[in-house]
């Protein structure tokens, strides 16, 4: 995977709160490491969607 470099304007302490919550040690491994658990997140939700659309009767208790 090629790599570039950006620069953006981020909140310290919230950059500190994905460190830790993630457990990784830097600042770029942080965003990258979140960026890929999003992205990871958005194609689970779709695949879920997809697997509802097969069973259109299913009820889910959760949310009805």
């Amino acid at each position: 995977m090629a790599k570039v470099r950006k620069n953006y304007w981020l909140d310290p302490e919230m950059l500190d709160r994905a460190r830790q919550a993630l457990g990784t040690s830097t600042e770029t491994e942080t965003v990258s490491e979140a960026l890929k658990r999003v992205v990871e997140g958005e194609q689970l939700a779709r695949l879920l969607a997809e697997g509802r659309a097969a069973y259109p009767n299913w009820a889910d208790p959760l949310h009805e």
